[in-house]
């Protein structure tokens, strides 16, 4: 029985008597006291009437009389030491074990072990012959205990007023928390409603005289129903109690739910048989769940947790962690089924052995290539990529035409060879080509001048012009590095093919003479001062200059 509810019962505890012989040293039995800690209350001393027990069906006070319930015996003197303690059932038979404990002054302490619960115990002292020389009985009420003129129980057993004023008569003691009875409703008396509340939370049945109830418990990790088969039929869903005639024989039952098996009855009801009852006794059925193993197991790059065999209750589910390592993706199989929500993979219901078998695949990652005309990118098919790592590609231009690599993969252009970033999602390489250009400089000296001035850029293979513009009286000669031609004022080049120049020069376009009267060395070509000779003013001229002969003066 549950502390919680040990509390309550000991509210209404009461003694069942207590009598005293005589020893060799007289001394007077004063008073018995049934003692218990009640957790953070402390000790709650219950007293015992000295005086007949009251009839009536009574069950043990069952404040702990499995371990650790004390008797205190208590006398007018210092206690003589007994020779022996015992304690024995409400037939005479020995019943559990009485351990006596060292005397304390007028007091001599008894502790109580191995009382089955819903029983009556009476404990004894005895001397050097084995005669008991005090006794005293301890009891619960739970049933009509009021007696009549006659001193037999009533055969009404309701539980009423008068059930009530003979517990308080015999207890000599008034409702209150010191002397361990209470109002449980707070009506101000301790009433038929209080017993109540007590028969309700001890869940027994009221065994009347003449009978004695099996209560029927359940333990263990599984589920199931207990119940009594013979001398009459009862299920028992839960933890409850009936009353059957002592002497009875009794069969009881014991049906384990789907998903559990029934393991056997406690000792005292083995084999589900009393083949003749004579004291209240708790038969407990051992319900074991059904499990089964669910092992697990992880291949590749990642791990599984818990990684150890599970033992799984038939019916229930199990839970795993799957985690693939970076760059890899997780699938869960098995025999056990089951589906895999981001890292948490559930099984379905399990009903027997089974397997759940995480494997782990690359993920791999499109990377689509292109190239614009006037070149080519190799390889120019889509590639699979393991995640994180990097892709190349070849770029090769057309003849005079210079690369570049776009697209949402990055990465850098060294030479013609294009190396991806590390590759984390589907992304693109767009290779594209540009045709060459070179600078063309033009420039002119005095007496004229080029247009445009300025440095041109020219696609390479293609040609450029120029407008050259002499000053009166002079003419324009066209050289630099580009080549090309100049017809009338306009100069063209060759095709472009690099970096080159255009230079216009202007030289006077007045005529040189050349006379007999002449002198070679010390002429200039003009009219007033000629070269004597063809040869010299020919050697002369620059270019689009004339040179006229003249008759000697």
């Amino acid at each position: 029985m549950h502390t919680s509810v040990f509390r309550v019962i000991a509210f209404i505890a009461f003694g069942l008597g207590v009598t005293l012989a005589s020893v060799a040293e007289a001394q007077n039995l004063v008073g018995v006291q049934s003692r218990k800690i009640h957790g953070a209350s402390g000790a709650v001393d219950i007293p015992i009437a000295i005086g007949p027990p009251i009839g009536g069906a009574v069950t043990v006070e069952p404040r702990a009389i499995g371990t650790g319930h004390t008797i205190v015996f208590q006398f007018d003197m210092t206690a003589a030491v007994p020779t022996s303690v015992d304690a024995i059932d409400w037939q005479g038979s020995p019943f559990g074990i009485a351990t006596l404990s060292s005397p304390a002054g007028n007091e001599v302490l008894v502790v109580l072990t191995g009382i089955p619960d819903n029983s009556r115990v009476t404990v004894r002292l005895k001397d050097a012959t084995s005669t008991p020389y005090a006794s005293a009985s301890i009891g619960f009420l739970i049933g009509d205990v009021l007696v009549d003129t006659i001193g037999y129980v009533n055969s009404t057993r309701p539980i009423t007023t008068g059930d009530v004023g003979a517990v308080k008569a015999r207890s000599g003691q008034a409702a209150s928390v010191t002397s361990g009875r209470f109002d449980l409703d707070a009506s101000g008396a301790v009433n038929s409603s209080d017993i109540s509340s007590v028969k309700t939370r001890v869940g027994r049945a009221l065994a009347a005289a003449g009978q004695a109830a099996i209560t029927l418990a359940r333990t263990g990790t599984g589920t199931g129903t207990a119940s009594s088969v013979l001398p009459a039929a009862n299920m028992c869903p839960a933890t409850c109690s009936f009353a059957f005639p002592v002497n009875s024989s009794v069969t009881l039952s014991a049906s384990p739910d789907g998903n559990s098996m029934f393991a056997g009855w406690s000792t005292n009801c083995a084999n589900g048989m009393i083949a003749n009852l004579l004291l209240s006794t708790t038969c407990t059925a051992t319900f074991t769940a059904i499990t089964h193993a669910v092992t697990p197991s992880a291949t590749g790059n990642g791990s599984i947790s818990p990684s150890a065999v599970q033992t799984i209750n038939q019916g229930a589910k199990a839970t795993f962690n799957v985690a693939p390592n970076f760059g890899f993706i997780a699938s869960v199989g098995g025999t056990c089924g089951g589906a895999l929500i981001g890292s948490t993979y559930t099984t379905a219901t399990i009903t027997g052995p089974c397997t759940v078998a995480a494997t782990f695949t690359a993920v791999n990652l499109a990377v689509t290539p292109s190239a614009s005309a006037n070149g080519v990118i190799t390889p120019s098919t889509v590639q699979t990529v393991p995640q994180g790592t990097t892709k190349t590609f070849t770029v090769s231009p057309n003849a005079n035409y210079t690369p570049s690599v776009g697209g949402t993969c990055g990465g850098a252009l060294v030479g013609l060879t294009f190396t991806t970033n590390p590759v984390m999602a589907a992304c693109t390489v767009a290779a594209s080509f540009v045709r060459n250009s070179y600078t063309v400089t033009p420039s002119a000296g005095s007496n004229g001048a080029i247009s445009p001035s300025t440095t041109q850029t020219v696609l390479n293979g293609a040609t450029t012009t120029f407008t050259v513009s002499p000053a009166t009286g002079y003419a324009a000669i066209v050289g630099g590095t580009c080549g090309g031609a100049l017809v009338g004022t306009t100069y063209t080049t060759n095709p472009i093919t690099g970096l080159c120049s255009v230079v216009a020069t202007f030289v006077s376009n007045a005529p040189k003479y050349v006379s007999t009267t002449g002198n070679d060395s010390t002429g200039n070509g003009t009219i007033g001062s000629p070269w004597r000779t063809i040869g010299k003013g020919i050697s002369m001229l620059a270019g689009g200059e004339s040179l006229i002969v003249k008759n000697g003066v």
